[in-house]
């Protein structure tokens, strides 16, 4: 996908609300992490690929770290 968007992974965001599923994958493909948490209940990753970059409660979270 980065390929064809023309950007390289560290260009890219992967959103997802599994650490297993989502952010270990995106943080092992050297993307931007950010783990949307509605319930604020993922406190503890295991190691850096289950660590995300951003943590957010609400989508709505998400332009203020895109634009950083």
């Amino acid at each position: 996908a980065c390929a064809t968007a023309g950007i390289t992974p560290q260009e890219a965001a992967f959103v997802g609300d599994s650490v297993s599923n989502d952010i270990r994958g995106s943080n092992r493909a050297g993307m931007i992490s950010i783990l949307i948490d509605r319930a604020g209940q993922e406190t503890h990753h295991g190691n850096a690929d289950e660590t995300p970059t951003h943590k957010v409660r609400s989508l709505y979270e998400l332009p203020s770290i895109l634009k950083g």
